[in-house]
């Protein structure tokens, strides 16, 4: 028995061996191509918070499955945490970005790794 872990509908869809490969081969024939150095060349990733959402459920499956998925509609209001980092191993500040009605002066207050934060006002 394992825990399920969270997966989007389009990004279920998406992966998968073809697509991962043509990814990266593409890849390399731009890099190829436009002679990018690696300070050059940054990875950004972003990781969203679901609020009020944390519940997983058991599944089972075959023994040597690494891990397995519950498809979520996304449907939930988010948090946003963005790092980026450099092939030469420097990185950006991680950005926090949320929604809101109005901007709190306390946001970003107490703030250990100097993370930048964006709200999106509706």
């Amino acid at each position: 028995m394992k825990k399920t872990i969270g997966l989007g509908k389009a990004c279920a869809k998406a992966l998968n061996q073809f697509a991962v490969d043509e990814f990266f081969d593409m890849l390399t024939d731009v890099i190829k191509e436009f002679h990018i150095l690696p300070g050059n060349i940054y990875n950004m990733d972003e990781k969203g918070i679901q609020l009020g959402i944390g519940v997983r459920i058991s599944a089972m499956i075959d023994h040597d499955q690494q891990t397995v998925y519950s498809i979520e509609d996304g449907n939930r209001e988010l948090v946003m945490v963005i790092e980026t980092i450099c092939t030469d191993g420097s990185v950006l500040h991680a950005s926090v970005i949320f929604q809101g009605q109005q901007q709190n002066a306390e946001w970003g207050q107490n703030n250990p790794c100097n993370a930048r934060f964006v709200s999106f006002i509706f």
